[in-house]
């Protein structure tokens, strides 16, 4: 009997991460496996604080925003959860807020996951050194192994 591995998947409604599930589906899947549906939603119009104005949002903004980013988690996840329930597979949606690659190696770490399996958008070097790659960020500062799955 083998061990039961916990994978994390981030998801964010792409055709890189649903190409990236796919190919789990088809090549990697194993019957005792856990599957971690992570989606970590980067705040829009949410400002900094500061010392000459405080926050300056009031409880129920923050409140509103919140729900927002965390209902567009759960439409973001729900898909990927059918799937799962389909195929009789074992997961858990998370999610958090803030910088994506931070945010993936830091769910990855809190929940224990034995790898994360990411697409990959393909971006050539200076697009990539120009605008960022998550999954650039994830393999560089990953505490555990990362599968990347690349575009077709």
């Amino acid at each position: 009997m083998s061990k039961t591995e916990s994978i994390l998947f981030p998801v964010d409604g792409s055709d890189h991460s649903s190409r990236a599930f796919d190919y789990y589906l088809d090549k990697v899947k194993r019957a005792d496996d856990q599957v971690l549906l992570a989606h970590i939603v980067e705040p829009t119009g949410i400002p900094t604080p500061t010392l000459a104005h405080g926050v300056t949002r009031s409880r129920a903004e923050w409140d509103t925003i919140m729900r927002r980013m965390e209902e567009t988690a759960r439409e973001i996840t729900a898909d990927y959860e059918k799937i799962c329930e389909a195929e009789n597979i074992p997961f858990q949606s998370i999610w958090g807020a803030g910088n994506a690659g931070e945010g993936i190696c830091e769910l990855a770490k809190n929940e224990g996951a034995d790898f994360i399996l990411i697409g990959n958008r393909g971006l050539g070097s200076i697009k990539r050194t120009l605008l960022g790659s998550v999954t650039d960020y994830v393999v560089q500062h990953s505490h555990v192994a990362v599968l990347i799955v690349p575009p077709k």
